[in-house]
This record gives structure tokens, sequence and C-alpha cells, in this order.
């Protein structure tokens, strides 16, 4: 089977870039055919072959205000001019490609994975003018919405992510979903906790992005009582990162928090670390919790059942046996005193939390479901 990736780059060794390169090279390995129409990006990769497709953006240009509806036309254009065949099925993850590429293959069928949350969502991260916000948000969401009602399907890794794109664009038929279990190709032994030594706390924030709530897991800890044994370890980088500092250092104590910036390369903290915090607010496929779990990291999260909170965290964590799931923002300040006062319900969890993540969430068996997506998409199409 020829499948063609609509995506925004290759090269990158965490989150969604090695997301898709992984499963572009498990594919390949099982014996498909892969293309990739790839933002950034050259040639061959790996098995499979790269269509650059650099779409320039507006930024501090005269229009910047039209920069996402003008390259949204610009990467049509882009997908128009290349060299081509038509492919069995599409992947499509980078929204600038979609209509371009669905245009140019009218009868090839495609399914549309959005590696975001919802494409608004993200696209409001970066739009902070309010014209340019309202242009941008509009044509993300329009977007978004001839996506999902012009693919064959919607892939969603969690289902709290299918409901929250359902519900953003008031769209009810779930027919057009397709949930698959995600998965983690990360393999690794499961971390043995030191009963001697403090109980030491992971906080992966990629971007430092308000969603991610690094500022309930600092608060968390500035509340512990003096004289417990913790650390605090922090992987991420961003705009907001001085703040964060003068927050954890505001009531002149001399605390075990460390800022480490930005790391591609996580497993020396998995290592290291005992508990992985998540008070993240929004982020669906759970591939930071997974990982974590298959280094044997117990994990300490927000329960997704909580009204504006979208993770698969009640996908992944089994409350109480492979890491903890807090209904409240108190209710997680709560659970953190439990643990740092008693650290010893940490090692079982973490032993669990190894065994489900590398059974139930093993890489072949999410490739699998991969296939049988697949297969059954581009049989019903001929």
């Amino acid at each position: 089977m020829h499948i063609r990736f609509l995506t925004a780059r290759m090269d990158g060794t965490t989150g969604a870039d090695a997301y898709d390169r992984r499963l572009t090279e498990t594919l390949a390995a099982r014996g498909h055919s892969i293309t990739v129409i790839a933002r950034a990006g050259s040639g061959q990769d790996g098995p499979a072959v790269v269509y650059p497709a650099p779409v320039a953006s507006l930024a501090g240009g005269p229009l910047w205000k039209f920069d996402l509806p003008i390259s949204l036309m610009r990467a049509r254009r882009v997908v128009r001019r290349l060299s081509l065949t038509a492919p069995d099925i599409t992947i499509a993850s980078e929204h600038l490609f979609m209509r371009g590429h669905a245009a140019r293959f009218r009868r090839r069928p495609w399914i549309y994975f959005p590696h975001a949350f919802s494409y608004p969502e993200e696209v409001e991260r970066f739009t902070v003018p309010k014209l340019h916000h309202r242009l941008s948000m509009r044509a993300a969401r329009r977007l978004q919405r001839w996506a999902v009602t012009h693919a064959d399907t919607t892939v969603r890794l969690s289902r709290s992510s299918m409901e929250g794109i359902m519900e953003q664009l008031s769209i009810e038929d779930m027919g057009r979903f397709t949930l698959i279990t995600p998965g983690s190709w990360i393999e690794a032994a499961p971390r043995r906790r030191d009963p001697a030594a403090p109980l030491r706390l992971l906080v992966v924030a990629e971007g430092m992005h308000p969603s991610a709530r690094l500022d309930l897991a600092i608060r968390a800890v500035l509340s512990l009582p003096a004289g417990k044994r913790w650390e605090l370890h922090v992987v991420g980088e961003g705009d907001e990162r001085t703040v964060y500092e003068t927050q954890a250092a505001d009531d002149g104590r001399i605390l075990p928090i460390q800022f480490h910036g930005a790391h591609e390369d996580l497993a020396p903290f998995y290592a290291h670390c005992d508990v992985l915090l998540f008070p993240s607010n929004l982020e669906h496929m759970g591939l930071p919790l997974i990982d974590a779990m298959r280094h044997g990291l117990p994990v300490l999260a927000l329960d997704s059942r909580i009204k504006g909170l979208h993770t698969a965290s009640n996908e992944i964590v089994d409350n109480g046996e492979t890491g903890w799931l807090a209904g409240s923002d108190e209710a997680f300040v709560a659970i953190l005193h439990r643990l740092v006062a008693d650290p010893s319900p940490v090692s079982a969890a973490g032993a669990r939390a190894h065994l489900v993540a590398s059974q139930r969430f093993a890489w072949p068996r999410h490739v699998d479901r991969w296939e049988e997506v697949l297969n059954e998409i581009v049989a019903r199409s001929r």
C-alpha cells in the first residue's frame, strides 16, 4: 500500500515529529511504500521519500494580519507544483496541505489526524493582536470543520480529544471519528526507587504554555511542609520561564527546584525521577504519560473528567494503581502532600505503570490498529 503523510517535519526526537517519524518507519518495515510532504525535510528520510514543501510566513510583513489565510493559499500552490503520484491513502496532520492535496487527488481516500487537540487552539497560541487573532481563529475553525466533514475518518488517540473537537465544532456525528489506542515505542527497564533518596518529581512543560499548568506544580511543592524530602525537576523552555522561576523563589526559601531547560532526550530524567507530575489541562495524545510509565514512573495527573479539561489522563492512568487522578487543583496538591509524607506507594505504582504501559500501550499493537483502519478505508473506497 502506498501511504502518504502530510506533516510539519520529520526530524524531531520527541512529540508529534518523533511520532510521525516512528510511524512511517514501522509501516515501511511492514512493507508499505511511504511518501511524505513536509514543511521541513529533504529527499530521503529513512525509508520514506520526503517532498519538501516550505511555506513562508508573513510574520513582520505588511500583510501579517492575514498570515494564516495567505499561508493556506501558498501551501495549496506548493502541493499543486510537486511531482507526485497518487497514493492509496493519505494521513493528513499538517493543516496547510490538506485542501490542496485533497483537491489534487479527489478520488483517493484520506484520514484527518491532527496532532493538536484542535487546530483553533493551536493557532491561538501564536496569535496575539486582536485582528490577527480573529482572522486566524475563523480560518482555523473553518478549515478544521472542512477536514472533519470531508475526510474518510478523523483519527483520535483519546475519547476526550474526539469529544472536544465535536463540541468545539458543534458536530454530533461520532461516526466521523475513529479511536486508536495510543502506543509508545520507548523500551525501558522499570525505574527502581531508592527509599533513602528524596522523592524526585518531574514536570515536562515543552514551550511552558499556560495549558501545561506548571504554576500548579510549583504551587503544590511550595505548600509542602518544611523538612520534607523532595526535589522538583522542570524540563522545558519558553517565554514564561522567568515567571515560573520567580514563582518558585517568591517565599525566599532555598528549595530543591531545578529548571533544566529544553531537552529532546528525556530518558535521563525518567531514570533519575520517581513520579511524573502532569497538571496539564490540554494534551490529547497521551505520549508523555505513557513514556514515563514505560520507565516505571507513576503519574499524578488532573482527572480528565473535570469540566474544561482535555487530556487523555483517564484513558491511560489507572487511579490508585499506575498513578493518581486528582479531581481538582486542591486534590492535586493534597495527593502530592500524601506522597511526600509517605512515598511507600510509589515503587509499587511504578512497577504496575511499567507493566501496563508495556502491554496495553505496546507500539506493535498501536500500529496493528493503524493498519486495520488503513485497510478498511482503502477497501471501502474501491
